[in-house]
């Protein structure tokens, strides 16, 4: 009806559907859904002709690559530990911790190279820790007379087996007298 003379104008026009916009469109994230709102409107008369609205899935957590954490690090004698940890690279939610242990390196003794030393006194680099240690090492004059005598030892040896008179009875054969 006109507002202005009260007469009618008839019958009205269907409306026309023209292509689905979003509205309201929230993003999803790593854990929570998302959504829009899918909106025909009439090319005609620019009215709503229908709302729908959409669930977007939500996207799922994306690994890095992990990091170490809470690194404790071993000594000579103590095990280390590090926590080796993975998170999401869009959100940073921890996603797994896995504990490790790191064996213990061992003492780290400064040489003692006293040549005269039966027992020698070490201390550890790394910890200040003392250790003892026997020793077997000739001084290298003794080293010299042992080798010596032992050499003058074989030549006697040598000689005593030279004189002896030759036979061809083995010795294990032979009679004593």
């Amino acid at each position: 009806m006109c507002t202005r003379c009260g007469a009618s104008y008839g019958s009205l026009r269907a409306h026309v559907n023209g292509e689905a916009v979003e509205e309201n469109r929230i993003e999803p994230d790593c854990v929570n859904t998302g959504s829009y709102d899918s909106v025909v409107y009439c090319i005609n008369c620019n009215g709503e002709c229908s709302r729908e609205s959409v669930e977007i899935p939500a996207l799922g957590h994306t690994a890095g690559a992990a990091v170490v954490e809470n690194r404790v690090e071993p000594d000579c004698v103590n095990t280390g530990k590090y926590d080796a940890v993975v998170y999401c690279t869009v959100c940073d939610e921890e996603l797994s911790r896995k504990s490790n242990e790191i064996a213990p390196h061992g003492h780290d003794f400064y040489p003692n190279d006293d040549p005269k030393a039966a027992i020698v006194k070490q201390i550890c680099k790394t910890c200040g820790t003392e250790g003892e240690f026997v020793k077997v090492q000739f001084p290298p004059a003794y080293t010299t007379y042992a080798i010596v005598g032992a050499c003058v030892i074989v030549i006697i040896i040598c000689l005593i087996a030279l004189a002896a008179p030759a036979t061809t009875t083995p010795w294990y054969k032979r009679r004593r007298r």
